[in-house]
């Protein structure tokens, strides 16, 4: 929905951060954002490799190029999908793709919304941000938890 609404003053920026559910972030995420910048070229994308945690960064001319194949909503299960796509995703592929640095999975599980279904959490330091995934499963919030499969590879 980013591409239809682009044009209002509330949504229009220069760039945007990607954080699909469930992320913390401490105070190097501010200077991650401040140096994306000089960093991100018009037709790149800055992002975790596979698992990438649905985290990335890009500039508005990602978002033309895009134009609204992101319209509606995607399953979890499409969502697994495209992160495997090889750069080509909806059509479109940014002209290069920077990953970030070694991240750290920390071994405990944390239930951080109380539903008896604990994620692991994964740091990447480089952009400060913590993620808490539900691997291979979804639906915790629904209480009816079902696997989810990697089923291009």
């Amino acid at each position: 929905m980013l591409h239809t609404h682009s044009g209002n003053d509330l949504v229009d920026a220069p760039m945007y951060i990607y954080l699909h559910d469930t992320c913390l972030v401490n105070y190097l995420f501010t200077k991650f954002y401040a140096s994306l910048d000089a960093t991100l070229g018009q037709y790149v994308a800055y992002v975790t490799p596979p698992p990438s945690s649905n985290i990335m960064a890009f500039r508005k001319t990602l978002v033309g190029m895009y134009g609204a194949k992101y319209n509606g909503n995607l399953t979890k299960q499409r969502a697994i999908e495209l992160e495997y796509a090889n750069d080509v995703v909806q059509g479109v592929s940014p002209e290069k793709i920077l990953t970030a640095d070694k991240r750290f999975e920390d071994s405990s599980e944390y239930d951080v919304y109380h539903t008896g279904y604990p994620r692991l959490m994964t740091f990447y330091p480089k952009m400060g941000i913590f993620k808490f995934s539900l691997l291979n499963r979804h639906g915790d919030f629904q209480n009816t938890v079902l696997p989810t499969y990697l089923s291009i590879i």
